[in-house]
């Protein structure tokens, strides 16, 4: 009796045990890492060149977002020089040389526009490629369910068939949109 009580008592409130939801598992993952990561590259090998150049590009728009703090160093030195020429509390004329402290806020206009332009340029390139290799993920799993026996539906659930087409695939493509920018 105390078995069953303790049981029930580590239920979650959706039947499941407690933490996750009934039927949940706690995610699946690959048996051989570095062999389902080769044939995924391996899969995706035709859209490598659009992959490697939002790679680049990815790369160029971190150097513009590192370099920006930098020069925001140079412009905070440029106005404490003029600090210390205050007399009672008002400064003196011509003691921070606002066309450098210009020069450096327009540098870093530019910097951080480049910056924001590339790293837009890159998020587009690997939505395309992304969605691009998910539809035809889903076509080749779409051909491959057309040839199966119905025999293979008697024994799997719908569900299941249906959630490989559809979470696992879009898992896919978040991971690939996502792990570019991890990399960088």
């Amino acid at each position: 009796m105390s078995e069953d009580r303790t049981r029930i008592q580590n239920r979650g409130p959706m039947g499941g045990p407690m933490g996750r939801p009934h039927g949940m598992a706690g995610g699946e993952k690959p048996k051989d890492f570095k062999r389902t990561w080769g044939k995924l590259i391996r899969y995706c090998k035709s859209y490598m060149p659009l992959i490697i150049t939002a790679l680049v590009i990815a790369a160029l728009s971190t150097v513009f977002q590192v370099i920006g703090p930098d020069q925001l160093k140079h412009m905070t030195n440029e106005i404490a020089k003029g600090l210390p020429a205050l007399i009672n509390g008002v400064p003196v004329p011509g003691a921070i040389d606002f066309n450098a402290v210009f020069k450096i806020g327009m540098m870093l206009v530019c910097f951080y526009g480049l910056a924001g332009i590339f790293s837009f340029a890159e998020n587009f390139i690997m939505a395309t490629v992304t969605a691009r290799i998910s539809k035809g993920m889903r076509a080749d799993i779409s051909k491959k369910i057309n040839r199966l026996p119905l025999k293979y539906f008697d024994k799997t659930s719908y569900g299941d068939v249906i959630s490989r087409v559809t979470n696992d695939v879009d898992a896919i493509g978040q991971t690939l949109n996502q792990s570019l920018d991890n990399l960088v």
